[in-house]
């Protein structure tokens, strides 16, 4: 097996003994978490389609440099491009993997596309429009420069390549469980549903034993999360240092960016740069989070109730959909202060309906098998591959 990856997560792929393809300079994607846009809830698209773009080429050209017909398969995220590029000129079997409900368009149960909700009775007439208004904030952003790589392969321009184009033809994988979100039925029929991965470094990794010695205490911590890549928290936990201290718990302060968290730290409050979600979350009582598709289920696994503070990307459909599941609440960036976010711990966190709901998720989480059905989906994909047309070869060459 072979991964593409930028550099910054080639240590995590050594340790596991993976043949590996850098692409990308080393401190792009520190440029990019350094963008202010990056977690504004309308300006983030545009910061995510300019990585796109950037990222066309290289990802097309380590996938040529790989693929050898009739032996390989590739597995490629919903936002690498260059991917379904690849399956169009060399005929790579390809299988897109979508990690978040929200990727998924539909006019039936219509998901929260940032700070966008369609309400469930709305005209599905009216739904498409609304997703031809916002193709038509996407496409000047992605589709230009799309279709200037593409037209170096000969290929024919396209329009509104988020609407269909960037799923793969062959397979859809959708790493989430039908009763986190249902299929619809107008998802691309070749999507397969198989369930949350939960990866989190906790075999490499393991937990203080301050952490350890939490299980037996009454008052178990809370856990506050902005997300692995944020480096813009420091309202965030700066508000939640005192949360802990107005609702008396102890909170567990995770980031690897010290320079956000207050200083001094509160005696409410421990910091540590990282822990296992899978090893730490069910020591605590209840998390508090940005609603990342990852952290969202490692919490549902874990079993714990959760508080959302979404900004962009999936997190609001996530947070909304944890809600209605009746395992956590959401508070807005603006509506996150001290004594909001104290009360909805205190209350939260003794909810017994609250912790039997979450226990029930996580139950059938543990009963999923997502890894194996990912990877029956992805070897049900037919080896093929087609030879480079002559013309297609020397475009390339030049």
């Amino acid at each position: 097996m072979t991964v593409v990856s930028i550099p910054n997560f080639i240590p995590l792929l050594e340790k596991h003994g993976f043949e590996m393809v850098s692409i990308g300079e080393p401190d792009r994607f520190d440029t990019l978490l350094h963008d202010p846009r990056l977690w504004h809830p309308t300006k983030a698209l545009a910061v995510v389609m300019e990585s796109v773009l950037e990222g066309l080429k290289p990802v097309y050209d380590a996938i040529a440099s790989c693929f050898v017909k009739g032996e390989t398969v590739v597995v490629a995220g919903s936002l690498a491009m260059g991917a379904r590029v690849a399956q169009e000129v060399l005929g790579v079997p390809l299988a897109t993997v979508h990690l978040s409900p929200s990727i998924f368009r539909s006019v039936h149960e219509t998901p929260m596309h940032g700070p966008v909700r369609m309400p469930s009775w709305w005209p599905k007439t009216l739904k498409s429009g609304l997703y031809r208004i916002m193709d038509a904030i996407i496409d000047p952003r992605i589709t230009p420069g799309l279709n200037r790589f593409r037209a170096q392969f000969g290929l024919a321009p396209i329009a509104r390549p988020m609407k269909e184009w960037w799923n793969s033809p062959q397979c859809v994988l959708a790493l989430f469980p039908e009763w986190f979100a249902p299929r619809q039925p107008d998802w691309p029929p070749q999507t397969v549903q198989t369930g949350f991965t939960l990866y989190d470094e906790s075999d490499i990794q393991g937990l203080p034993a301050e952490i350890v010695n939490f299980q037996n205490e009454p008052n178990r911590p809370v856990h506050f999360a902005p997300g692995s890549a944020q480096i813009q928290g420091r309202g965030f936990f700066e508000t939640s240092a005192r949360a802990c201290e107005l609702a008396g718990v102890k909170g567990l302060f995770v980031t690897k960016y010290t320079d956000q968290l207050p200083r001094p730290l509160s005696d409410a409050v421990t910091h540590f740069p990282y822990l296992p979600f899978s090893k730490v979350l069910p020591l605590c009582s209840l998390v508090v989070h940005h609603g990342g598709i990852g952290t969202t289920a490692q919490a549902l696994a874990a079993g714990i109730p959760q508080i959302v503070r979404p900004m962009a990307h999936d997190q609001m459909d996530n947070a909304a959909r944890l809600q209605a599941m009746g395992v956590g609440v959401t508070i807005m960036p603006k509506d996150y202060r001290p004594d909001v976010v104290a009360t909805c711990i205190r209350k939260h966190r003794e909810s017994q309906a609250t912790v039997l709901k979450a226990r029930d998720f996580a139950g059938r989480i543990a009963m999923d098998r997502p890894i194996e059905a990912s990877c029956e989906a992805i070897e049900r994909i037919p080896l093929v591959g087609r030879t480079v047309p002559s013309s297609i070869k020397s475009q390339r060459g030049k």
